[in-house]
């Protein structure tokens, strides 16, 4: 299995784990930033838009626009796992999407990046 893959499981997870969580969240703090219906959809285009790009970025063995789509989704992704992690901090409470930021995201970006060196294709 190529270590790509790993992206669109975790960003699937991470979004899954927000989709049921966040949503009460924001209106348990009066924050009406979208309905959990808007948002659960957001979160399942932003899961499926992972799922494709890596797809896409494969065909083209990581090379071109694709791979560079891809690149970027992982940087995304690691950025907004840290966003989860200073979210949890600032609040001083568990954020929903910290715990799959943390165990999830943040290694697998990690891991994916690494493997890639860094750098863009």
């Amino acid at each position: 299995m190529n270590r790509e893959w790993l992206l669109p499981v975790v960003v699937s997870l991470h979004n899954l784990e927000e989709a049921i969580w966040l949503p009460g969240f924001w209106l348990g703090r009066g924050w009406h930033l979208l309905s959990p219906i808007e948002f659960r959809v957001l979160a399942t285009a932003v899961a499926g838009l992972a799922w494709l790009i890596t797809s896409l970025s494969l065909r083209s063995q990581n090379r071109g626009l694709r791979g560079r789509f891809f690149f970027g989704f992982c940087w995304l992704m690691w950025v907004n796992a840290c966003w989860h992690i200073a979210a949890s901090l600032y609040l001083r409470a568990y954020t929903p999407g910290v715990a799959t930021a943390v165990f999830l995201v943040l290694p697998a970006t990690s891991y994916i990046l690494w493997g890639r060196r860094l750098r863009l294709p």
